[in-house]
């Protein structure tokens, strides 16, 4: 295991944070597009991305499912993944149409604000790249971090954001400082990022570290292929 990186998804595009786990070195990026992302560094051992990877036709995934059991009472941070059809629909009111038909149920606000990115991804990602591309979920990442137990302040509040990164310190002391000091250096817009958009990524770096030393987990143990030939599953 040399170099790995966790990805998630932030108002500026995507905020990348790989390590090199010889050196202890950490290099902070935001990349505009997933085209520019994916083609940064194809040679990590392993990048882990907050974003849907793999979309059914109908019907709920069985990752996002598994990992709300696995979160208990803190189930509602994952969000259903989008349908494939609905995904390109032209309008919020077309996806609802398209969702309630085959699901019973319509796409929220939050969800429709997630469709640029997600498209942004799904069409540059392949099944080729899911060898060192794979999809996570910070919570449970978290979650798995905490010793299996959910964290149950937002992530987005003041004694959540203290949760997540007393954790991050422990495990890399001193390294959020130096991703934050390193967006200052490269003159980061403010805007193109928040507090939790480091956080989550950090949690995608840790599950990122565990499949490069093949102690992680995957749900499902089997997982399906959409119709792109892509892994429906999430790793913690």
């Amino acid at each position: 295991m040399s170099r790995i990186a966790g990805v998630d998804g932030c108002p500026g595009g995507w905020l990348w944070i790989s390590l090199d786990t010889q050196t202890n070195t950490f290099q902070a990026r935001i990349f505009h597009t997933a085209a520019e992302l994916l083609a940064h560094d194809p040679l990590l051992d392993a990048m882990t991305i907050d974003m849907p990877i793999g979309l059914v036709s109908a019907g709920r995934r069985r990752c996002d499912e598994l990992a709300r059991d696995l979160l208990g009472n803190r189930h509602m941070c994952v969000s259903n993944a989008p349908l494939r059809s609905a995904l390109y629909a032209p309008s919020r009111l077309a996806a609802s149409a398209i969702t309630l038909a085959a699901t019973n149920r319509e796409v929220g606000a939050h969800e429709w604000a997630l469709y640029p990115k997600i498209i942004n991804l799904d069409i540059v990602m392949t099944p080729a790249q899911q060898r060192w591309c794979f999809e996570i979920h910070p919570e449970l990442s978290f979650h798995q971090w905490n010793n299996g137990a959910a964290l149950q302040d937002s992530k987005d509040s003041a004694p959540g954001r203290q949760a997540r990164e007393v954790l991050i310190e422990a495990q890399w002391p001193g390294a959020r400082q130096t991703v934050i000091q390193q967006f200052v250096q490269q003159h980061v817009h403010a805007n193109w990022y928040e507090p939790d958009d480091v956080n989550d990524a950090f949690a995608a770096l840790w599950t990122a570290q565990r499949i490069a030393s093949r102690i992680a987990q995957r749900i499902p143990i089997a997982p399906p292929i959409d119709a792109r030939g892509l892994r429906m599953e999430m790793w913690y």
